[in-house]
């Protein structure tokens, strides 16, 4: 029980130092038929704060306070009818409510609440300056003691907004008969809440005038309410309250402490058993994979080499279906953008994981496809700070193009078992473990994660029995196993395994190239196809109907796993992303049947990931986070009485309960997927109804979700999902009792590119566990630049941890990096592309992250390794798309785009050496004009960071058509920034645009068609183009379908009396599209007849005569086929 005054902190036990006043606090209350809303934001030149836990002390720290008393009647005392919310800068909060008997406050724990923080600075560093921090928050009036639909306008409240000081020991309250820590807990003191029926009510003269939340136009919408205020007209214009912010004093050094020696513990690397059995494996969990090819770079002036679009020698197109945007330089897998298309696309289908289809580091491309690693590790780097959603990533190996000396690798031999595990590892090094796709087995099978390996081709001999699976887990280990939290791999082979032969696979016979059921092994999985298009094998998609039977025949099987072949494979056909033929139908098509893997006629949850430490201190408390996925179809709602909760097991005994459930705050609905915290700690209630540590031991961490009998008893009773066959999150947990001390490291905001010579600023995410909080100064985070072979160092520093380490919570820690040898000067470059004898040799660097003590010269155990590539420049831009684009322009003409631009390098450019130009490319990317006409200076220096808007003139192409205009930085005279190889997402944005009144006229045919000479894979036999039934593919008539060039939708009339409106004129296709690299035939473009069945769309030659516009002509050109089989003059 917390008894007045309320949360009064102890006095300082030192002298008091020199108040300095800081700023001010602007407050502000709205609410609804749910909630009461309230917005602080702090002026703090110093946030400090080390409660991040609910039903925490954020009293104690930089923290915002939200009294509320119910009813006219205000004692000098909390009661029943008093309540408080306190949250801290650092995240933390409580629920107050008042207790008449005591005249105090008690904590009540309730999960209902929402808010958010977010420091304008950096949390606890007084080295530095902050601005303050905001406070956002909505407290349900059900827990305010008003029924459900009970609140209206004009009921009484009374209300007081209080703000403390962490340092200063000191606090400040809007109202101002609260002038000291008792009074903060006396209702009578405090003002009134008028809460408004709306804004233009008129506003008391004294209290907190609350209008109800804003309208967009007759809907009411809250605030946001995530600690951001970014959104005008979020909060109401009117009801802001603004008073002084408390006072903050210089900061002491704390006294010093005796240092306490590095306990450690010996890291075992040795890999966990498994017990793999088909009866073991029932448990897992259901994925949805999806086959991901990197092997495309459409951009001829990088330094990674040009492939998979054209031929560079014949100029022959390559790819049987086409990209929905053309193939120009942003169909590359060099390129972060690229990426992020895909893989959002991809996980919104519901499509767990991205199935990266690689070879070897020695196979053809091998430094191109470490440099799509590298790229897309930066973009999903990126999509994560933007808050995209992001499947995981998984890798499936080719082990055709892994060889020794070209012939293939007998993996009974340990030179053939490291060669392979050579080309899985650097997926490991390069990939981060937050990206990596991740599974745990179930407690029968070993309890442990795992990521999926796959290997498909031929390239393997010696596969016989479960050595080269075991040296291959036991490499891992070693390298990876501490640092994944003791995860292993799990292997799936394709049709040149057998899984019965090679018993350390799960599956084999997987059939990925032509799709269908494994053949053997112990784990059911499937591969779906929508159709392909090879040389030796063409099943025709017929409109969606051959997916739709695939995915029918794969539920059917019911396997646990489903491979997706493939998400962008446009060279074999097999793609499901959008093309040119197909549009986005096959997206769609993914979403309706992801979902239909789980019970959708019950609850199925999906565990996608935890960060649930596997080494706990007996007692220790450990905020951790889960991901999971409704899977099923049912919701899980609050008011069914849903908690997140956890049972301590040993064997099949439950030991220890969760003390406190996490109660949902909002529907948690089918095919969402979340993140919920929970307080996780090592606690039992002993037989005096006290809590106790549970014994030293090795235990099963069960997490659940359990339905209540009474939903607003969050200790009360209930029945766990489990119970009725739900499957658990189960994580294999060792409790220890000694002093020992290590470091996990959780992730890191470092980008994959990197710029010799440059500064990073980065956060890296530090859980310390070790017998107590490490305080404030005492620790340094260390990072070293790496050699790949780890011989030399060639780059180190230290960022002292300016804030408190609380043991077992995971915390943002500020670093800086700076690639400076020791004697100043830029570190070497290294990175995939570098040729031969250049730089550092290796293809990157490992970087390594280290928590060091100041009172020791012992490393705390624990390390980080991440792969970067560093290059000499990151002048990196990012074009952000423009608000406003013309619909078409006039051929041979100067027009204007306004073009947002960022600096997303590290160096200023200087307006005098940097202009803005621009290149065009036809629609499906072939270069018509790399070199812009006019380009247009900088208005300003631009430092990093920065944003402007350029006034880009431009000049259209001579000719109609189809074009797309990409806007480019060069740095004089012509070194466009396009062209470098660091990319990041952004960095280049297509922009669509049809050019119109060129030298061409088009003459209409329609009315001479006598011919349908096209036919689709749903009706093959509609048309004849040659009275042999011979015809044209109507996914190629007209050869932009869905594309970029696709016709546009005619206007539609507003009322049926209304004049229908003129269909548009067709659009114009440049010759040679899509079937060439020669830009000279797309100067003559042709507009195509209807592809719909039975239509006529081709002009059979009867010596017809066909009208012609009037005009001066030079020449005249047509797309014509010959069907006779021999050469004959043709008069015109």
């Amino acid at each position: 029980m917390l008894n007045n005054p309320a949360l009064a902190q102890e006095p300082s036990p030192i002298a008091k130092p020199v108040a300095v006043a800081t700023g001010a606090v602007r407050g502000q209350a709205t609410w609804d038929d749910r909630y009461l809303y309230v917005v602080f934001s702090v002026d703090d030149p110093d946030v400090l704060g080390t409660n991040t836990l609910p039903l925490s002390d954020p009293q104690k720290d930089d923290s915002v306070a939200v009294y509320v008393h119910a009813g006219t009647a205000r004692g000098d005392a909390p009661d029943a009818n008093t309540h408080a919310m306190l949250v801290s800068a650092a995240g933390g909060f409580t629920f107050l409510e008042g207790d008449a008997g005591t005249k105090g406050f008690a904590q009540k724990p309730i999960y209902s609440i929402k808010y958010g923080s977010t420091i304008l600075g950096t949390l606890n560093r007084s080295d530095d300056t902050d601005r303050g921090y905001i406070v956002e928050l909505a407290i349900p009036w059900r827990e305010l003691g008003v029924a459900d639909g009970g609140i209206k306008a004009g009921i009484p409240f009374s209300i007081n907004m209080v703000v403390r000081d962490r340092s200063g020991k000191s606090f400040s309250s809007l109202s101002p008969n609260v002038t000291t820590e008792t009074d903060i807990s006396v209702p009578s003191k405090w003002l009134p809440l008028v809460l408004a029926g709306s804004e233009s009510a008129d506003v008391p003269s004294e209290g907190v005038f609350a209008p109800p939340v804003p309208k967009k136009g007759n809907q009411s919408v809250a605030p946001l309410i995530d600690g951001v205020l970014k959104v005008a007209g979020e909060w109401p214009s009117i009801g802001k309250v603004t008073f002084v912010s408390p006072v903050t004093t210089a900061p002491t050094a704390a006294p010093k402490e005796a240092p306490k020696p590095v306990v450690v513990v010996p890291v075992d690397n040795t890999p966990p058993v498994l017990t793999l059995t088909a009866d073991s494996l029932k448990g897992l969990e259901p994925l949805v994979f999806a086959r991901y090819v990197v092997d495309s770079q459409g951009d001829g002036r990088k330094i990674t080499p040009f492939r998979g679009t054209f031929d560079g020698r014949t100029g022959r197109f390559l790819l049987a279906d086409e990209p929905l945007t053309g193939t120009g330089p942003w169909f590359s897998a060099d390129r972060a953008s690229w990426h992020r298309g895909l893989l959002y696309e991809m996980r919104r289908s519901g499509v767990d994981s991205a199935l990266l289809s690689l070879g070897g580091p020695a196979a053809p491309f091998g430094n191109a496809d470490g440099k799509s690693l590298y790229v897309l590790a930066e973009a999903l780097r990126e999509m994560t700070q933007d808050g995209l959603p992001t499947p995981k990533v998984s890798l499936e190996l080719n082990t055709s193009q892994i060889t020794a000396d070209g012939t293939p690798l007998d993996v009974s031999t340990p030179d053939g078992q490291g060669r392979l595990y050579g080309a899985i590892r650097r997926f490991f090094a390069v990939v981060p473990p937050q990206f990596r796709s991740r599974v745990t087995l179930p407690i029968a099978a070993g309890g442990v994660p795992v990521y999926p390996v796959f290997f498909s081709g031929a390239g393997l001999t010696g596969t016989e029995g479960a050595g080269w699976t075991d040296a291959l887990r036991k490499a891992f280990a070693a390298e990876f196993g501490d640092s994944s939290g003791g995860a292993t791999l799990l292997f799936v082979g394709g049709s040149g395994f057998d899984a019965a032969k090679s018993p350390g696979l799960v599956a084999g016979g997987v059939p990925f190239s032509v799709g269908g059921a494994a053949t053997s092994g112990i784990f059911p999985t499937y591969v779906v196809q929508a159709g392909i298009e090879t040389g030796e094998k063409l099943t025709p998609r017929k409109e969606g109907e051959t997916y739709k039977a695939a995915w029918e025949a794969a539920l059917a099987a019911k396997p646990k796993w489903y491979i997706l072949d493939s998400w962008n494979d446009f060279a074999r056909g097999t793609e499901l992303v959008a093309s040119r033929q197909y549009g986005t139908q096959f997206l769609d098509l993914t979403r309706i049947y992801t979902v239909q893997i789980g019970n959708l006629e019950g609850i199925d949850l999906r565990w996608r990931g935890s960060d649930v430490p596997r080494r706990l201190r007996v007692g220790q408390t450990a905020p951790v986070t889960v991901s999971i996925q409704n899977g099923g179809g049912i919701a899980l709602r609050p008011e069914d009485g849903y908690a997140l909760s956890y049972r301590w097991k040993q064997g099949d005994k439950v030991v220890a309960e969760a003390p406190l459930r996490n109660r949902l705050s909002e529907p948690f609905l089918p095919t969402q997927t979340k993140s919920y915290l929970l307080g996780l700690t090592s606690l039992l209630l002993d037989g005096s109804g006290k809590l106790a540590p549970l014994p030293p031991g090795d235990y099963s961490l069960e997490i659940d979700f359990i339905k209540l009998k009474d939903g607003t008893d969050l200790l009360g009773e209930g029945q766990y999902l489990s119970e009725t066959g739900v499957a658990p999150l189960v994580v294999p947990v060792s409790l220890y009792a000694d002093e020992r001390q290590y470091t996990i490291f959780e992730g890191t905001t470092t980008p994959a590119l990197l710029q010799a010579g440059a500064s990073y600023p980065l956060t890296v995410r530090v859980r310390y566990m070790g017998p107590e909080d490490l305080p404030n100064g005492s620790a340094a985070l260390t990072w070293q630049l790496v050699s790949m072979d780890g011989k030399n160092v060639v780059a180190t520093g230290s960022s002292p941890v300016s804030q408190v380490l609380p043991s077992g919570v995971a915390v943002p820690v500020l670093a800086n990096l700076l690639l400076n040898d020791p004697t100043g000067l830029p570190v070497m470059p290294s990175f995939p592309e570098l040729p031969e004898g250049r730089g550092m040799p290796g293809g990157g660097y490992k970087l390594r992250w280290l928590l060091t003590r100041t009172d020791s010269t012992d490393t705390v155990p624990g390390e980080l390794f991440e792969q970067v590539a560093v290059y000499a420049g990151d002048e990196e831009v990012r074009f952000p798309l423009p608000d406003k684009v013309p619909d078409s322009v006039a051929a041979d003409s100067t027009f204007t785009i306004e073009v947002p631009v960022v600096n997303r390098g590290t160096q200023t450019w200087k307006k005098a050496e940097y202009v803005v130009g621009s290149h065009w490319y036809y629609s499906d990317g072939v270069e018509a004009r790399w070199k812009p006409t006019v380009t247009t200076p900088l208005p300003k220096d631009v430092a990093p960071g920065e944003e402007i808007t350029v006034k880009l003139s431009v000049r259209s192409p001579e000719t109609d058509g189809a074009y797309i205009l990409v806007p480019d930085i060069a740095r004089l005279p012509d070194d466009y920034l396009s062209t470098r190889p660091v990319s990041r997402i952004g960095d280049i944005s297509p922009i669509f645009l049809r050019v119109t009144g060129g030298r061409l006229d088009f003459v209409d045919l329609s009315k001479v068609f006598n011919v349908d000479g096209i036919a689709s894979e749903n009706k093959p036999a509609d048309g004849d183009l040659d009275e042999r039934g011979s015809t044209f593919p109507a996914e190629s008539f007209p050869p932009d379908r869905f594309g970029l060039s696709a016709p546009p939708e005619p206007p539609k009339a507003k009322a049926e009396n209304v004049k229908k409106p003129k269909s548009l004129p067709a659009p114009a296709y440049p010759s040679g599209y899509y079937a060439d690299f020669s830009p000279s035939a797309r100067r003559i473009a042709f507009r195509y007849g209807s592809s719909q069945d039975g239509a006529k769309n081709a002009v059979a030659s009867a010596k017809q005569t066909i009208a012609l516009p009037k005009g001066n002509y030079v020449g005249l050109h047509l797309a014509a086929t010959a069907t006779g089989g021999q050469t004959e003059s043709v008069p015109l």
